[in-house]
């Protein structure tokens, strides 16, 4: 009989491990959520609570005098490797009374984390990177106006050796001054999820279709039974949160809320848990905005 291989059973029991740091880390490999220690504390505790029962660890991270920490802190890329950039939003810049928020992430990886940070060397928020799968980064245009001293060419490479992804475009909308992907598509189950883009704008939404499937992917955008007037706030819903056990949507209290988490269940078989989000969307973000999800 042949004796056992030591090197091949501990491969073996540490192949997942060695398999995720690896390769591209996706939303839905995520095992911990954190938080700014400055949001709502009964947004917190509800946080904590939906995550509990899945398993999700909930921390805190970042500054309290941010609270959209998915817009400052690192993006991870494998297991071990995490990409800080530059975070200084021209639409803070601007303005004096939001200064405040720009805050720095920096040291939070290595000292905290005990990973690796890698500069990325680009002017960007985090919520303006949507991963699709280990194939692309979507990002709007707003990066090449916000990092003028580069080429598109130049951009792109930079991305692609950065995330070991290629970029896939979209069109921003300048009458949305923060210009996140993250507002307008997010991905689940190897499906492109889109806001309902073409209540709004359907040239913009038809260009948003176009690049997408170019690319390969289905895009399933979201629709709701309007009873007098489109939502205003019905963007939100597609700003929602995966992990590896839960998914977290937001909630407005309206009856949108039942339509947009029905058609994500036809998406996905993961259990779905709903976010009360009003206060957040009242200040221009969602859940997505306010939370950071890593695998550790």
């Amino acid at each position: 009989m042949e004796s056992p291989n030591p090197f091949n059973t501990l491969v073996h029991s540490n192949y997942s491990f060695y398999l995720l740091d690896m390769k591209n880390i996706t939303e839905s490999d995520s095992n911990e959520i954190l938080l700014s220690p400055g949001l709502f504390p009964e947004l917190v505790e509800e946080i904590r609570e939906k995550c509990g029962k899945h398993g999700i660890r909930v921390a805190f991270c970042g500054s309290k005098d941010n609270i959209w920490v998915m817009d400052d802190m690192p993006i991870q890329r494998s297991d071990d490797c995490f990409l800080e950039y530059q975070y200084a939003p021209d639409y803070l810049l601007s303005s004096k009374r939001y200064s405040k928020y720009l805050v720095t992430s920096e040291r939070f990886v290595e000292d905290t984390l005990g990973k690796t940070a890698k500069p990325l060397g680009l002017v960007i928020d985090g919520g303006n990177v949507v991963k699709l799968a280990d194939k692309y980064v979507a990002m709007t245009e707003k990066v090449m106006v916000e990092n003028p001293q580069y080429s598109q060419a130049d951009i792109e490479a930079i991305i692609r050796d950065s995330f070991h992804r290629e970029v896939l475009w979209l069109p921003w909308d300048k009458a949305e001054m923060y210009g996140h992907s993250d507002g307008i598509i997010n991905y689940l189950n190897g499906i492109v999820v889109m806001t309902n883009y073409s209540d709004f704008d359907k040239d913009i939404a038809r260009q948003i279709h176009k690049r997408l499937n170019k690319a390969g992917f289905e895009v399933k955008e979201l629709k709701y039974s309007f009873k007098k007037t489109i939502h205003k706030r019905s963007w939100c819903y597609v700003n929602f949160v995966e992990t590896n056990n839960v998914i977290l949507v937001p909630r407005l209290g309206v009856d949108d809320d039942n339509e947009a988490v029905k058609q994500l269940s036809k998406i996905t078989s993961k259990p779905i848990e709903t976010i009360n989000a009003l206060p957040l969307v009242r200040r221009g973000g969602a859940i997505h905005c306010a939370t950071w999800n890593i695998y550790q």
